[in-house]
């Protein structure tokens, strides 16, 4: 299950170094975990959970492409 808390320390503990390997990894798993629950139904896409995933998801991709604006 998703814990938008367990995400934000992971973000937190990480260093740059890896920071955008670690961002993108991220963004594929939360991309793909979201589609699954999209498959599901049962209006899985408009529940609380599903909301901050994908508000979390948002972050992800701006944190990544702010990144690769800096390379």
């Amino acid at each position: 299950m998703f814990s938008i808390n367990r995400e934000l320390n992971m973000d937190t503990i990480l260093g740059s170094r890896n920071e955008k390997a670690f961002t993108l990894s991220k963004i594929e798993e939360l991309r793909s975990e979201i589609n699954e629950k999209i498959k599901l139904g049962n209006d899985a896409a408009f529940n609380d959970e599903m909301i901050k995933m994908s508000q979390y998801l948002d972050k992800l991709i701006v944190k990544y492409m702010s990144a690769q604006d800096g390379d």
